[in-house]
């Protein structure tokens, strides 16, 4: 009976090991290349399984760096899909630790699935793009399946850089037909044209801050944001495209809300009274003397 019962507790030890023995596919870590459409990963993921993936550990990242993912998935039952998920973990190589990891649960704790993760898609077809937040580490993919039937999946990674022209104090820069050409993927971030500023801190200095002008536009509808440290960047355009997730957003918090109603107080200069609100403005008509021009303008807090 002692025999049998060993037996009994081995082979329960050993079904349990398997099943928290996480699926790593051969091909690790992924690797980030800026040729859209290589190195595609394809496989295959059974019903409430999952397949995990590391994309090889970032560095030296700079505020000019995106990183792009399509992800693309065909249920074998129509309309039986699985979810797509992203996460970045403190782990170099989650696959290694769990192999010796003493405290096994911690590190299962840190694999995407659906209570860890950043970013998400159950469509056919997702696209994840990531510039203002994206950080210098590791990331890991989690792909699970529908609940009833295999799933066929495929994902490719593509990294580039935008340009960002720098500006100065006091200094206007005329731009004409503005055009950025487009060696790799076309990522989002093209739509966009960067400049940034560094203020001294000589120049810090109670009462002073910073306005930003952009006025002739050509285009309406034409919109400034502004951004400290990073690239200012919509939610739509940031994370899952398309998906208005306010973490995603990259826009500073902390400029004055200037406008003015019939019998309000105009002030010279913004004031602590005055509401604050997220740096982003739409070129609205202007008249100016005897013609009309597109214009807005961002007034960043003193503080």
């Amino acid at each position: 009976m002692k025999l049998l019962l060993a037996t009994i507790l081995l082979v329960g030890l050993a079904f349990v090991s398997a099943e928290i023995t996480p699926r790593f596919p051969p091909e690790q870590p992924v690797t980030v290349s800026q040729d859209a459409g290589s190195n595609i990963i394809n496989g295959t993921v059974l019903p409430c399984d999952f397949d995990y993936y590391r994309i090889q550990t970032l560095s030296n990242v700079q505020d000019t760096d995106w990183l792009r993912i399509q992800f693309d998935q065909t249920p074998e039952a129509e309309g039986d899909f699985g979810t797509f998920y992203v996460v970045y973990s403190e782990f170099d190589d989650l696959e290694k630790e769990l192999t010796d990891n003493n405290n096994i649960v911690d590190t299962l704790g840190e694999l995407p699935g659906p209570d860890n993760f950043l970013w998400s898609c159950s469509e056919a077809q997702c696209l994840l793009e990531l510039s203002c937040k994206l950080l210098n580490g590791t990331y890991y993919i989690g792909v699970t399946a529908g609940s009833s039937s295999i799933l066929s999946y495929s994902f490719n990674l593509t990294t580039g850089v935008v340009t960002i022209d720098t500006i100065q104090d006091g200094e206007p820069l005329i731009v004409f037909n503005d055009q950025r050409d487009i060696p790799v993927a076309p990522a989002r971030l093209y739509n966009y044209a960067f400049y940034a500023i560094d203020i001294p801190e000589d120049q810090f200095a109670e009462g002073a801050y910073l306005l930003v002008n952009i006025s002739r536009v050509s285009a309406p509808g034409t919109v400034v944001r502004l951004h400290y440290d990073d690239l200012p960047v919509t939610a739509l355009d940031n994370g899952i495209l398309d998906v208005n997730d306010d973490l995603d957003g990259c826009i500073y918090e902390g400029c004055v809300d200037t406008a003015t109603a019939a019998g309000d107080f105009i002030f010279d200069y913004p004031v602590n009274t005055q509401p604050r609100k997220s740096c982003e403005c739409t070129t609205f008509e202007q008249i100016v003397g005897g013609g009309r021009q597109l214009t807005c303008n961002l007034t960043v807090d003193p503080c």
